[in-house]
């Protein structure tokens, strides 16, 4: 059994600012090259609703209700704000 591997060519048209935007983000690199790994890196991340499947379902196995995970939730913030405020 043969593996092939296919490269697919894309074409896009930017405009002169987003360019200018792209190569300062790239830093010196190939703006092609840059390119092409923000979309394999973007193609490959999993949606949103993957990505939260595993959180919404220890939420619903631990019983706690959203007014409960509201008050958990903002105490967390809250100590991650002073520990900031410590540094």
């Amino acid at each position: 059994m043969a593996i092939t591997n296919t490269i697919e060519h894309l074409t896009i048209d930017l405009t002169p600012d987003v360019k200018t935007a792209l190569e300062h983000k790239a830093k010196g690199k190939d703006i092609k090259q840059y390119v092409q790994n923000l979309v394999q890196k973007q193609a490959l991340r999993p949606a949103l609703e993957e990505a939260l499947a595993p959180v919404r379902q220890e939420f619903a196995e631990s019983g706690m209700s959203e007014d409960e995970l509201d008050v958990f939730m903002n105490s967390v913030r809250e100590k991650a704000h002073q520990d900031r405020q410590s540094k």
